[in-house]
């Protein structure tokens, strides 16, 4: 395009009428954007036809963020987080009106920047105290790891059935989890008599060092440990005295390997 040409496009692009901004949505000059923007038929619809280019320039993106017509539009918000150039700074801005179970959404988008997805993350736990069952049973089965891990820390059962059960959850974070002193003592239970988790060495271990797994528990997880975990529950461990008297004599006469 030559010079000429590109004035002209950008002389349009700024006076055109409605019918004719979507010509000007793909223009790969950013001058042409910018003009676009300042065309007084600009309405919200051409700002969302423009936030579905991943390619679309931050600059541009910060120009249609200051548009009064994208001000209380709930969808040009969500287009704007999920857009990967939005910068940093115009999402940290938005999150705020952003509901909750969006905000999860949002918080599992691979292409979020690591700053937006703390945000998001953040946002979502100031709002835990507040929430209903309900709302909090929903979030267990979906939630990021760093909001599930507040999310298992209570007594209710179908919160933590949800929890247990939500694809996000790995060993590890079960384990951030189950090793804290205080870990509600629901929680233990559920963990040491589910199906996916309570047959994991790791977690067995973890359940065990808790002092609020009970000792009919703990006795059922014995038989599996081999001798050196035995020793090593005798030598770090803080347990009861008769949790303590129970895995002294295992030792004694448990095999070198564990049984499964």
């Amino acid at each position: 395009m030559s010079v000429v040409d590109l004035r002209e496009e950008i002389r349009r692009a700024a006076e055109c009428p409605s019918s004719e901004l979507s010509r000007y949505w793909h223009s790969a000059h950013v001058e042409v954007l910018r003009s676009l923007l300042r065309n007084p038929a600009f309405s919200s619809a051409d700002a969302a036809a423009l936030l579905q280019r991943k390619d679309l320039p931050g600059s541009i993106i910060e120009g249609i963020a200051d548009l009064p017509c994208v001000r209380e539009n709930y969808p040009l918000i969500l287009a704007f987080l999920r857009n990967p150039r939005t910068p940093a700074a115009v999402s940290l801005r938005l999150l705020k009106f952003v509901y909750l179970f969006d905000l999860v959404t949002l918080s599992l988008l691979p292409a979020l920047s690591t700053e937006v997805k703390r945000a998001a993350e953040e946002s979502v736990l100031t709002r835990l105290p507040k929430l209903t069952v309900g709302e909090r049973i929903a979030l267990a089965r979906r939630a990021p790891a760093r909001i599930l891990c507040q999310v298992l820390a209570c007594e209710n059962e179908a919160v933590l059935d949800a929890g247990l059960g939500n694809p996000q959850l790995t060993e590890d974070i079960l384990l951030q989890v189950v090793n804290k002193s205080n870990a509600p003592a629901r929680l233990i239970l559920k963990v040491a008599s589910h199906s996916r988790w309570s047959c994991r060495r790791s977690v067995r271990l973890a359940l065990l060092h808790n002092p609020r797994l009970p000792l009919a528990a703990a006795l059922k997880f014995l038989p599996h440990l081999a001798a050196t975990d035995l020793s090593d529950l005798i030598e770090n461990g803080n347990l009861s005295p008769q949790l303590t008297r129970y895995i002294e004599r295992m030792a004694k006469r448990a095999p070198a390997q564990a049984d499964s």
